[in-house]
């Protein structure tokens, strides 16, 4: 398991509009949910445990998402959790204005990984379901696909947090539409660091 770093040449880029996109709509979900109900019970014990089915009465108000950068002419740069077969298995909040950014929030958000509260989402435009894993108050994760059932985004929210605190952080950025070359010991893995997002 890796978390990977794509860099974009600016925000116009499609993908990074995309991605831009996508957290907006993330963010709106977010604030409509309000205190979130349990996930579906096909998560299993274990893993529930560490859930919270609801937000904590005193966690804060949402706190707005990354957007640091004051051009839209300069790169961003965001991260994401992928496993060892290439599939990615969660993404990032924010967009980051440099690589050392990125890897900071990444780091962080692995330190807190024991503390992460899953919030489900639910797309009313089309009945996708979603997550989000939040800390104080602040969404530091999200899925990386939408899904079409509630028990399948369930067992991927919980996959995703139960691998990110052994996920190793790769030490470089790939430009969007190049590919990451990540060591392994018999293998050099190739994987995309094309970021599409889906609808």
């Amino acid at each position: 398991m890796r978390i990977l770093f794509t860099s974009f040449f600016n925000q116009l880029v499609p993908a990074a509009e995309r991605w831009a996109q996508r957290e907006v709509e993330i963010a709106e979900l977010l604030a409509h949910a309000g205190a979130a109900g349990a996930l579906a019970a096909t998560v299993g014990t274990a893993a529930a445990g560490a859930l919270r089915g609801q937000l904590p009465a005193d966690a804060p108000a949402w706190q707005p998402l990354v957007r640091s950068m004051p051009r839209y002419d300069e790169p961003s740069f965001i991260w994401r959790l992928v496993s060892s077969n290439h599939r990615e298995q969660a993404r990032g909040i924010g967009m980051f204005d440099s690589y050392q950014e990125a890897a900071a929030h990444a780091a962080q958000v692995q330190a807190e990984a024991a503390a992460l509260s899953i919030v489900p989402l639910h797309r009313p435009v089309d009945g996708l379901y979603g997550w989000v894993a939040v800390a104080s108050g602040r969404a530091l994760l999200s899925c990386s696909q939408w899904y079409p059932l509630a028990a399948e985004r369930d067992r991927a929210a919980v996959a995703a947090l139960e691998r990110l605190p052994q996920a190793r952080i790769a030490e470089k950025p790939a430009k969007h539409g190049q590919r990451h070359r990540l060591a392994a010991p018999d293998i050099s893995i190739m994987v995309e660091a094309d970021a599409r997002v889906e609808g």
